[in-house]
């Protein structure tokens, strides 16, 4: 069967968080992103974080 209708104002989404659980890095702030990455051990998710710094910090930079 089909599930009810949820009305437009009731869908609202996490702003950190992706669908399924995930952070989304892009949210972070600079310092939050170098207090994840102090956390999280190496392998993909430590990636993520670094890329994602160096995208704030290379747009930082560019901006002054």
């Amino acid at each position: 069967m089909a599930q009810p209708q949820v009305h437009k104002s009731r869908r609202h989404n996490n702003p950190m968080l992706t669908h399924n659980g995930r952070p989304k890095y892009k949210a972070y702030t600079i310092k939050q992103l170098e207090e994840a990455l102090t956390k999280v051990e190496a392998g993909k998710k430590r990636a993520k974080i670094v890329q994602e710094l160096n995208r704030k910090l290379r747009n930082v930079c560019l901006q002054n």
